[in-house]
């Protein structure tokens, strides 16, 4: 029997096969053994792909957030939208007129500023302006300043009367300073650093006596 067209004889197998495990190396997996008798848990979710109702929420709430036929939830009244004041904040360092100007703006008021008495007093004539967060100790025209004139153009005006809220804000809780604030015409006194709650509280003070001023005759 001509052996040449025979298979290769068995021992040559394992050379062979050890060259190609050599080339192509096997892949192992280590698995741990199913569990058949394990229960979900709670918290685990077991959808069923051929439900109609295995949509994931996130999925649902996407798609009908995005549906132009449903109407957008409308949008809560702002602070400012029931006490619509103009505001001007009147100091001369930046970083305190950023703080006050940050507050009434998440309240939802679009201030305008001044870095002194002169120029806050300027914005006032303009009829842009119906209260006032002012500073004491500013250069050219200081709170006080401001706030007496303010009032003498308010009593030259035609209807003579007191229109606008004046609030001190200042680092100088003095009895003494206080005093001067109220002889001067001012509204309110606001001790630094001011705080949300403290500006919301003198917003709310200053809406009720602005609401008892117009209906006055």
């Amino acid at each position: 029997m001509d052996l040449r067209f025979q298979s290769p004889p068995a021992i040559q197998y394992p050379i062979d096969l050890q060259q190609d495990v050599r080339k192509n190396p096997p892949f192992i997996s280590f698995m741990e053994p199913a569990n058949r008798d394990r229960k979900p848990k709670p918290t685990e979710s077991t959808p069923d792909s051929t439900s109609p109702d295995s949509t994931p929420q996130s999925l649902e709430e996407d798609f009908f957030a995005s549906d132009p036929t449903v109407p957008p939830p409308a949008a809560p009244p702002s602070f400012a939208s029931k006490r619509p004041f103009r505001i001007l904040i009147a100091d001369d360092n930046a970083a305190n007129r950023k703080v006050v100007r940050t507050i009434v703006e998440r309240l939802g008021y679009e201030p305008i500023e001044a870095s002194n008495g002169k120029e806050a007093f300027a914005e006032f004539k303009k009829g842009k302006v119906d209260f006032l967060f002012t500073d004491i100790d500013m250069p050219e025209m200081d709170g006080i300043e401001t706030a007496i004139a303010i009032r003498a153009h308010e009593k030259a005006s035609e209807e003579k009367r007191q229109k606008a809220e004046i609030i001190a804000v200042t680092a100088n809780p003095q009895p003494e300073t206080r005093s001067r604030c109220r002889t001067a015409g001012m509204n309110g006194f606001l001790e630094k650093p001011v705080d949300e709650e403290a500006i919301k509280t003198q917003l709310l003070a200053s809406w009720k006596r602005v609401k008892r001023r117009n209906a006055s005759p």
